[in-house]
């Protein structure tokens, strides 16, 4: 086992995929802490967050459908790029 994750550690490309995983981790934990913003410190009340984490599910949903197409089309390189810029912007602003 020690073996295989040397093989992997040494290889640039595998590296280069899993490391561009990182941001999208940060995305995970900041939105399970969103509904605390939003409520406590927003005002927003309970239901409308319901809402507002449905929109966002169906949002999830329709991109994962979007990016199972075009994946075929650009690459599947290409668009985790494009992703993970994309997630990382949204995460700043």
């Amino acid at each position: 086992m020690i073996g295989v994750l040397r093989v992997l550690v040494r290889d640039r490309r595998f590296m280069g995929l899993t490391s561009a995983t990182r941001p999208a981790s940060g995305h995970l934990r900041l939105h399970q802490r969103l509904a605390f913003v939003l409520e406590d410190i927003f005002g927003l009340s309970p239901p409308l967050f319901g809402v507002l984490f449905g929109v966002n599910a169906v949002g999830l949903v329709a991109v994962s459908q979007l990016s199972g197409r075009l994946v075929g089309r650009f690459g599947p390189q290409r668009l985790l790029g494009v992703g993970v810029a994309a997630l990382s912007a949204a995460d700043l602003a």
